[in-house]
């Protein structure tokens, strides 16, 4: 179990683990974001091609809300073959998105920049307490690396990413 630490982030009350510049996404690794904390998610190969379609299902604990005043993303980075830093493709808002109870579902279309490039998929949820709920806030990061395959005529990857108030 991670040790919480509450902070204040524009008057409410987060937890978090791990160092605090990490956990908002202020620092970054070779262009990626940076969190000590980040939940891995498996995700599998896909074909070459310039386009991806992203599948993303996001599910929070029912005493929780998305905070909506909080920069709650999906972020498509790519990295060629010959480069050594990662770049944004694409920024997808979560607060535009649709939340039903506690799920959220979307298909998103992605141009990608190269037909043969690494692809990361990067998402960070802020997650608050229900007004009637003594749980805190939350900052939850998870990320799945995409490799390419040849062989593989798959262009559809599901990502599936659930918070948790621990």
């Amino acid at each position: 179990m991670r040790a919480l630490i509450p902070f204040l982030f524009s008057g409410a009350v987060f937890s978090f683990s791990g160092s605090l510049f990490g956990s908002i996404c202020l620092a970054e690794e070779n262009g990626l974001p940076f969190e000590s904390d980040l939940i891995p998610v498996k995700l599998p190969p896909v074909g070459i091609g310039h386009h991806l379609d992203l599948i993303f299902t996001l599910t929070i604990p029912e005493t929780q809300k998305l905070n909506h005043g909080a920069p709650s993303n999906v972020t498509i980075f790519e990295k060629a073959k010959t480069e050594k830093v990662w770049t944004a493709t694409k920024v997808i808002n979560l607060n535009e998105k649709l939340l039903l109870e506690n799920k959220m579902s979307f298909q998103e279309g992605i141009e990608l920049n190269s037909d043969d490039s690494e692809i990361v998929v990067h998402a960070t949820a802020y997650h608050c307490g229900r007004k009637d709920s003594k749980v805190p806030c939350f900052i939850q990061g998870f990320q799945g690396f995409i490799k390419r395959n040849k062989k593989s005529n798959s262009h559809s990857v599901v990502f599936k990413a659930a918070g948790t108030v621990y």
